[in-house]
């Protein structure tokens, strides 16, 4: 998401992922938290997507609490891992500076915001699948 991100769109669609969108516009550059906010917001309203992961970025948990607020929901922030128990998606997250690791889950309805750290999971272990593009929307 940004002014110019297809050619980083374009990389990571080559990677095993299901789906990639590169959500573009002049709008977007420079980067304002409420530009961003009202681009995912409406995104997020055409694709319905049940889960939003983000990496735990500066920037990210700028504009996240007014994505998720002006979407009625919440977000799960710098979890390091995550796990899955029958139907539910459980996040792991550190506190009280990692002394203590706990398993959280969302009680309202989709969509669901959850911000990864940086290092929960390794980008260098990403399984290439080949040459793809990604969808560019405006």
């Amino acid at each position: 998401m940004g002014g110019e991100v297809a050619s980083l769109a374009t990389e990571i669609a080559a990677k095993k992922v299901a789906k990639v969108y590169a959500v573009e516009s002049p709008k977007l550059e420079p980067y304002t938290p409420d530009a961003f906010a009202a681009g995912l917001k409406q995104f997020i309203a055409s694709k319905q997507p049940r889960l939003v992961l983000l990496p735990h970025t500066y920037q990210v948990r700028d504009f996240v609490p007014k994505l998720a607020t002006a979407m009625g929901r919440t977000a799960i922030s710098d979890c390091v891992g995550y796990k899955k128990e029958g139907d539910k998606l459980l996040f792991t997250r550190q506190m009280f500076q990692g002394k203590l690791a706990a398993d959280v889950s969302f009680a309202c309805d989709a969509p669901w915001f959850v911000t990864f750290q940086n290092g929960a999971f390794r980008g260098d272990k990403v399984e290439s699948r080949g040459q793809r593009r990604a969808q560019s929307r405006p």
